[in-house]
């Protein structure tokens, strides 16, 4: 069953309704509702600001619903810090060196501890992922990353990074492991013959779009006014020339035909009942359909 708070929240024509409600303001109007937008949403909103949340489309359908949907805590990083560190040229500026290692090293530990919290307060929304790296040599060259110590990495170097990078976690993933020759045939028989072995890691995952989602939901429930299907199609600007924009014109996508326009400082709508601009949505896909099969029966007739 569905939470209370999602049971009780208001509809979408309730948040549409107050766009287009004359007298109230928004603190902050923004535009666009995937993961970037819906956070900035939630955060004002948790800050007692009054803001609004419009997308054009459904919320975390753009870019949010294509990213690699990995909660990487930066191992590529990691091994470049250390390459650096470990290299002849560090010798000639130390300092130097070691400031730009602990930086890189810092940034690793906040991916690590931003992972982790993930991982263990959404559940719901994030799991382990196994990442397998095959290796078909005993002896890497040209070695990885230019790095001649790196050759040896099938020989156990591999192996030690990967547990050193669940230290770093706090050991909460699965534990890093060696896959036999054997069972990597098995669980990847699209590789050649010639792997030896596999070392298996493991990094974060989440639903990219079921997290911007959530977002959107959680910043409703924090007293954003959000809305999807809605359209920003316009800023208005401040009238005496300051340039600064006072407010946003927006259009009701899914009114499909809704009449009237109603307006405040911080977004305008059109207005119009709900359920008749759904309906008229639909007919209109209903049409569509039918004006597609006419013009395939044309086509086969002539």
């Amino acid at each position: 069953a569905a939470p209370a708070s999602w049971r009780s929240r208001a509809s979408r024509a309730s948040h549409v309704g107050r766009l287009a409600k004359k007298g109230e303001d928004f603190d902050l109007v923004v535009v666009g509702g995937g993961a970037t937008g819906a956070g900035v949403a939630l955060d004002a909103a948790t800050r007692g600001l009054s803001v609004a949340l419009v997308e054009r489309g459904d919320f975390g359908a753009g870019t949010s619903a294509r990213s690699t949907k990995l909660l990487w805590a930066g191992s590529r990083y990691l091994v470049q810090a250390l390459v650096k560190l470990l290299s002849p040229r560090s010798l000639l500026r130390p300092v130097a060196s070691l400031q730009e290692f602990r930086t890189e090293f810092g940034m690793v530990l906040n991916c690590h501890r931003e992972r982790t919290a993930l991982l263990t307060t959404q559940r719901h929304l994030t799991s382990w992922l196994p990442i397998a790296v095959p290796m078909d040599r005993w002896l890497l060259w040209p070695p990885p990353f230019n790095y001649p110590p790196a050759a040896l990495g099938p020989l156990g170097l591999f192996p030690l990074f990967f547990k050193f990078y669940d230290a770093l976690g706090g050991f909460v993933s699965p534990p890093s492991h060696i896959m036999s020759k054997a069972r990597t045939r098995r669980k990847f028989p699209q590789l050649k013959d010639a792997v030896k072995f596999c070392c298996v890691f493991y990094e974060g995952q989440h639903n990219d779009a079921r997290t911007a989602l959530a977002l959107a939901l959680t910043a409703a429930d924090a007293g954003a006014c959000v809305a999807n299907h809605v359209e920003a199609t316009n800023l208005l600007l401040d009238p005496q020339g300051s340039g600064w924009v006072q407010g946003v014109r927006c259009l009701d996508r899914a009114a499909m035909g809704g009449s009237g326009s109603g307006s405040s400082d911080g977004s305008e709508s059109s207005g119009g009942e709900e359920g008749g601009r759904v309906e008229a949505s639909r007919e209109q896909r209903r049409r569509r359909r039918g004006d597609k099969k006419k013009k395939k029966k044309k086509r086969a007739s002539s």
